[in-house]
């Protein structure tokens, strides 16, 4: 049985990378979402070179949960709709605080409009949470279409990467009511890079990039590169378009992804294997999603000066509870630690967990 080519540390890990990525993207490369009054002249000249590299976020998750999805033992239905349960109950959680808040500042929502936003379908509180719907479909896809990958590389490559955009673009074209039209668009965008991480886990990838990159010196600093530059390959990406029935709308960026994704990746890993392996507990697991669904509070915009008014606070914050106290290997890089974090290190990653430290900082930053 073919195992993880990294832990479930170094997983963690990865999805405090791409949350950080995530923050300054939602943070600073929108600057039509700060508030009158509010600016950054640098960050505004940077958020067009910006705005593409950070959302790297969205195909390093979908490429992670491909990934993990191939490792683990339950591929049922039963499976899907539990993990779908959970991030409901967490999405509903924080949906409804953030709209009292938004509902005590005038805003009026429709029952239609309630219904949509309990699964992300539209978002006037919960601004860039579109991911919710996506995954939805994603996990109600996986039990059917894992079934018939595995058998070779090339007909599931054909199948995955070629066969179902086809098919998804011509699904696009067909639906015209916007709704659809959204969901149809993001499936076709971003279900292949999870099917690109599942088919890594299923046929080594990693260990085939191992053999091609030889232990050397030279190959710390190729991943170095790589970790840097990678993710700014994706701003090529509005060259790359195929024209599609008449309409130029087949990107090759979509492909693009599917290729620096699993590089980006493996230069990560082993750069958290070089440098921080052994300096302490990684606890992101199970708190990704919290810290993902809060930092929508920054961008309620139905609350006009009810919250900061400055970007750079709250997305340095979230930045700091990605990374922070439910991280653990913080404190093991502060204090310069060689081995194992000690009992009281170990205690404070369990109480101390991410999800209390963000509804902490959510609290405290409406109030500031």
């Amino acid at each position: 049985k073919r195992m993880p080519y990294f832990s479930r540390e170094t997983t963690s890990f990865l999805k405090g990378i791409a949350l950080v990525m995530m923050y300054v993207h939602h943070f600073f490369t929108f600057p039509s979402f700060w508030p009158a009054g509010v600016q950054y002249p640098l960050l505004e000249q940077l958020a067009p070179y910006l705005g593409r590299p950070m959302k790297l976020c969205v195909p390093l998750f979908c490429f992670l949960t491909g990934y993990t999805y191939f490792f683990g033992r339950d591929k049922s239905y039963h499976y899907s709709l539990r993990k779908i349960t959970d991030v409901l109950v967490s999405y509903w959680l924080v949906f409804l605080l953030f709209a009292i808040a938004a509902a005590a500042c005038g805003y009026n929502y429709s029952l239609k409009g309630v219904l949509l936003e309990l699964f992300a379908l539209e978002r006037p509180t919960m601004v860039f949470c579109w991911y919710i719907y996506f995954y939805i479909v994603t996990m109600l896809a996986l039990p059917l279409l894992h079934k018939g990958m595995g058998r070779n590389l090339w007909l599931d490559l054909f199948t995955t990467q070629i066969l179902l955009r086809f098919g998804l673009k011509g699904a696009e074209m067909v639906f015209h009511e916007p709704l659809v039209h959204e969901v149809i668009g993001n499936t076709l965008q971003w279900l292949p890079v999870v099917l690109t991480g599942y088919l890594f886990a299923c046929y080594g990838g990693f260990e085939k990039l191992d053999d091609i990159f030889p232990h050397h010196p030279g190959k710390m600093f190729l991943c170095i590169l790589m970790f840097l530059l990678v993710p700014f390959g994706r701003n090529i990406e509005p060259v790359l378009v195929l024209p599609f029935a008449g309409h130029p709308a087949i990107s090759l960026g979509n492909v693009l992804d599917v290729l620096i994704t699993p590089l980006f990746v493996f230069a990560a890993v082993q750069l958290y294997n070089a440098l921080l392996a052994g300096k302490g507990s990684v606890r992101m697991d199970r708190e990704v999603f919290h810290v993902y669904v809060v930092s929508a509070l920054y961008l309620l915009q139905q609350c006009p000066g009810f919250l900061q008014a400055d970007p750079v606070c709250p997305a340095l914050s979230c930045i700091g509870a990605a990374l922070g106290p439910g991280a653990g290997w913080h404190a093991g890089l502060a204090a310069g630690q060689t081995g194992q974090p000690d009992q009281h290190t170990q205690k404070q990653d369990h109480v101390l967990n991410e999800k209390n430290c963000l509804f902490a900082l959510a609290i405290q930053t409406v109030f500031d």
